[in-house]
């Protein structure tokens, strides 16, 4: 049967853009059947000193058609492919009095025209409206695109804080946020999540940025925002483009210096506060732009930007279940344990640094070379504080019995509530360790971007090509320091035991938690050095790129063309590890009767942070004492003497990273399209197909467990390799049967290439002493699969817009994704006769699979519009709205359920009102993320991972001073929302992080 759908679907694969590309020649006469064509060129000027005049709309009416173009720095603009006869030509420039004029276009020839504005209007307009014009603009390249797109002009959202691309992109249908800390890191298009779409630089994708094998999403805080003129998101991609994209992709477009038209300097000075820590940290940009050479055909575009921030993030995360074992999982009636409790006060500082130029030379109306580059630098301190009570006592293990269930006595007290099942708010138990730990993580990336290209018109030839060059170099050195507290043995207290009292009050996600018995474990003097780790990985990440992209004019009563081109794109990935691990030599995970050792020979209080002072959540919890891991670290280099280094076991193995040393990946993609375009009337068909190749190669390390050491357990190397063909055909059509009103359609096949995280030839086998977690299964086998496919989409796109001003449009889409070898993670326990051995009989077994099928409904509107109708100053009111509904549905691995898909964020909208000024510009969004599923798992009562629905609002404000200096204010997560992930049944968070109010403010200067 699979075999059977693969014929059909390379059956599609080919007949689908034949018959497009036959329709194009066949509804396409030669043109000596039908009258010839011609062309109209012209410059928008001022009146007076006949400087032209960017950003001018032109839209051109006649002989049944609608066409609409836009000025660029010159003033100049085209219309092409024109039938004989008259048109009007209305030029609108936001500010100014529209100006119209009759003109007359001659087959075979070219018309030649000029359009004047006074000097006075053009003066009055101003620099003030530069970002409506911009935005007007993107709002007209969306029009006339042949496909399905969504594009802003940055500059039109005022202020991006921390020059930061997430802030803006959210803002746009069917893009939703991934936040980190509170900032935006990643982007969702149409729910799907970031590993299945793509971002690019001017057609060039980025290369990852993580210090270790993950997946192929882009970091979007860690590229130049400052830089960038304008976002792209397309939904519908054409054969030209790259299709390794499901959800869709996002192009970023460099700001040019031809775009200004004249020299223009300026930089921001502000800062960073957050309100929940009371962080200030500064923030500036510098940026020049100017023209030169021979009548200006020279381009720069220079700016440097450098800014700090500092992120607190206070977290709560509990663990639960009902029945008191294995067996017990599926039980969802009776009380609710936790088992365990972790209280996070954490700190991630970030620090980049971006120096981005683009050249750009005219050589002639016709001809375009440019040069983007850029340097980005990635500093993140994050200081990870945890307080962590696990090891849920059974309370059958040490008798009594209360109602209910078996309760826990001590000292005459009972330390399980005997009304628990009265008050389920309230849990009193003993836990079986009680640590504080204290993290300190320092990734660095250094990224450097180079992309020459051109573009060019020869006659009825057009070609573009463009190479491109990424790499990136990364670092991360964690240094991790864990407490453990003392027995109390007097008091019947074990290694790391302590009783604690969990009070849940009303709706917060936060519960309060109180010691009630053991050892104090708010003094120092209590605790042991449990464990010290260091751990230093590296990464480096290529990716070289080169296309050549052709289109020819064809001479026909319709305007029609056709286009082919090739692109290749090869990725070199490696990543090394190395560490050093101190353990007090527990061999028992949860510490039942094993006499006490330390890491640490000396006394605990030696590496305490006296420094620092926080009560987490506005002091609902007390500080606990932290160790300072720096401190240990400068002990440990130089007194060596003072500590105990683990000893060879599986994890230490997984903690140092040797299973992860040494292993690299290669994957080169090349690719080749045909496709044709024709419009016919008010109908425009485009279609075609393109092919990819893929080949990929990957070193990994083999885990030999019989190894006598760890360095000859991880000693030999695996290296797999494979290759694939995809042909990805796709059809769009655009119908505009009345002026401004469009209806476009699409069908096309897209892709989602596997993580390099899940495709490196890598095994590891871990055994857990006593039993970890909720499973209490003796160990995991963790095998990645070489052989996973790449995630095939067939899809379909339809969407209807209206466009009823030069800033204003509403739309409305449906979509549909039909998924095949849709990737997903897959667990099992090992029987008898696994291929491990028997010694492995009970691990749990954990790989990827490529499971049956998902499917991908979606609807999605968006609605965007000034008040400029609004008498007097009401008239610069203006609001936006958009939504994204998804309805999801997957077969997994054994085929046995369907279910929503992880990953897939169901709902998303933003709302939004703007007041403008010449003065001031104010802006309110609100950004709404529905209920994800963040985790699947056959178990669905306790397993399952979702994060709650989310509702960010921000304010920005700016205020024109005078000199060309603006003040601005931008304020994001005003209401202090919360993040929370529940785990099913969802009767309880499962954690729960608040990271507060973020202000930026300071001064913008142009000149």
């Amino acid at each position: 049967m699979a075999e059977y759908r693969s014929v059909v679907r390379v059956g599609r694969s080919v007949v689908m853009p034949l018959i497009c590309l036959a329709t194009i020649f066949l509804v396409a006469e030669p043109a000596s059947t039908q009258s010839i064509q011609g062309d109209l060129n012209g410059r928008a000027l001022s009146a007076t000193s006949e400087q032209p005049i960017q950003g001018v709309v032109l839209t051109l009416v006649g002989q049944g058609r609608e066409r609409s173009s836009l000025s660029d720095a010159q003033g100049r603009f085209r219309f092409s492919n024109l039938e004989s006869g008259e048109y009007v030509l209305t030029a609108s420039y936001t500010g100014v009095a529209d100006e119209s004029l009759r003109v007359a276009v001659v087959g075979g020839e070219t018309t030649e025209i000029e359009i004047f504005f006074s000097d006075e209007a053009i003066e009055l307009a101003g620099i003030q409206v530069t970002g409506i014009r911009e935005g007007q603009a993107a709002l007209l390249r969306q029009r006339n695109a042949p496909n399905i797109t969504t594009q802003i002009a940055t500059s039109a959202h005022g202020h991006m804080p921390d020059g930061n691309l997430g802030t803006v992109m959210k803002r746009l249908p069917g893009v939703s946020p991934t936040y980190d800390f509170g900032e935006v890191t990643n982007i969702s298009i149409r729910g799907i999540d970031p590993n299945r779409n793509a971002v690019t630089v001017d057609g060039a994708r980025m290369p990852s940025t993580g210090s270790g094998p993950g997946g192929r999403g882009t970091r979007i805080d860690q590229l130049p925002g400052e830089f960038i003129r304008t976002i792209e998101v397309v939904k519908a991609p054409t054969p030209d483009m790259d299709a390794d994209a499901i959800g869709g992709s996002a192009n970023l477009v460099p700001k040019s210096g031809l775009d200004f038209g004249r020299r223009t300097m300026g930089g921001t000075l502000g800062a960073n506060y957050s309100v929940q820590r009371e962080f200030a940290e500064p923030a500036g940009t510098l940026y020049l732009a100017d023209t030169f050479g021979s009548e200006g055909r020279w381009g720069l575009v220079g700016i440097l930007s450098h800014s700090i921030s500092r992120a607190p993030g206070d977290i709560v995360q509990q663990r639960s279940r009902r029945g008191s074992g294995q067996e017990d999982f599926l039980v969802t009636e009776g009380p609710e344990r936790i088992t365990s409790f972790r209280i996070h006060d954490d700190v991630k500082e970030r620090a980049r640094t971006n120096l981005s130029v683009r050249l750009d030379h005219e050589r002639s109306p016709a001809t375009r070379f440019f040069l983007n580059s850029f340097f980005n630098y990635f500093d993140e301190e994050e200081t990870m504080r945890r307080s962590e009570s696990y090891g849920f006592t059974e309370p059958e293990q040490f008798g009594g019995v209360f109602p209910a269930f078996p309760g826990l006595a001590f000292a005459g007290q009972p330390l399980y509530n005997p009304e628990y099942m009265d008050d389920p708010n309230v849990q009193e138990s003993i836990y079986q360790q009680h640590r504080p730990s204290v993290r300190f993580r320092n990734p660095r990336s250094r990224t450097l971007h180079v992309q020459p290209g051109f573009r060019t018109e020869r006659g009825p030839w057009e070609i573009d090509s463009q190479a491109s060059v990424s790499r990136t170099w990364n670092r991360r050195e964690t240094l991790h320091t864990y407490l453990m507290l003392a027995p109390d043995p007097a008091n019947g207290f074990g290694i790391g035991e302590s009783a604690w009292r969990i009070e849940q009050e009303g709706n917060s996600s936060f519960p309060r938690f109180t010691q009630i018995g053991g050892p104090d474990a708010f003094d120092i003097d209590n605790y042991n050095i449990q464990r010290h780790v260091f751990e230093d990985r590296r990464g480096r990440d290529g990716l070289y790129g080169f296309s050549l992209n052709l289109r020819r004019a064809l001479e026909t009563s319709s305007p029609s063309a056709l286009q082919a081109g090739v692109r290749f794109r090869g990725q070199r990935a490696s990543w090394d590890q190395t560490g050093v691990r101190f353990e007090d030599g527990l061999t028992d995970f949860f510490g039942f009767d094993l006499p006490l050792t330390s890491a640490y020979r000396g006394a605990t209080r030696d590496v305490l942070d006296t420094s620092y002072r926080y009560d987490p959540v506005g002091g609902r919890y007390a500080q606990f004492p932290w160790p300072d891991p720096r401190a240990a670290e400068r002990s440990r280099r130089q007194n060596p003497e003072l500590w105990i280094e683990v000893p060879d076991d599986d994890l230490a193995a997984s903690a140092l990273g040797l299973n992860q040393s040494d292993v690299a990946l290669s994957e080169d993609i090349g690719a080749g399209y045909l496709s044709g375009e024709v419009t016919v009337g008010s109908l425009r068909i485009l279609g075609g197909v393109r092919v990819e190749r893929t080949a990929v190669s990957g070193r990994g390390v083999l885990d030999d467990p019989s190894a006598e050491t760890l360095e000859e357990r991880f000693a030999q190397r695996i290296r797999s390799s494979r290759s694939y063909t995809n042909v990805l055909p796709g059809v769009h059509l655009r119908w505009e049967p009345r002026r401004d009103l469009l209806l476009r359609g699409s069908v096309t096949r897209t892709l989602a290439r596997p993580s390099f995280g899940s495709i490196l030839p890598q095994t590891e086998i871990v055994t857990f002493e006593g039993g970890l977690g909720e499973s209490e299964v003796p160990g995991l086998i963790a095998q990645n699969n070489v052989g996973l496919r790449p995630q095939v989409s067939d899809n379909v796109d339809l969407s209807l817009e209206y466009y009823f001003g030069p800033r204003s449009a509403i739309s409305v889409g449906a979509f549909q994704k039909d998924i095949e070898n849709f990737i997903t993670q897959s667990d099992e326990l090992l029987g008898p006769g696994n291929a491990f051995g028997p010694e492995f009989v009970g691990y749990q077994f954990r790989t990827q699979v490529n499971a049956n099928s998902a499917r991908v409904r979606g609807v999605e509107f968006s609605w965007q519009q000034p008040f400029e109708f609004l008498p007097g100053g009401w008239s610069g009111l203006g609001g936006f709205a958009n939504g994204t509904y998804l309805w999801t549905r997957g077969d997994y691995a054994d085929g046995a359920e369907r279910g929503n898909v992880p990953g897939f964020t169901p709902r998303s909208a933003n709302v939004g009102l703007s007041y403008e000024t010449s003065r001031f510009v104010g802006r309110v969004g609100i950004n709404h993320k529905g209920e994800t599923l963040t985790g699947w798992n056959p178990n669905r009562f306790i397993k399952r991972r979702f994060d709650q629905a989310f509702t960010m609002t921000d304010v920005n404000v700016e205020a024109r001073l005078a000199g060309g200096v603006t003040a601005y204010l931008d304020i994001r997560n005003l209401f202090d929302r919360e993040f929370v992930n529940m785990k099913a049944p969802r009767t309880r968070p499962y954690q729960a992080e608040a990271y507060g109010m973020r202000i930026n403010l300071g001064l913008r200067a142009v000149r």
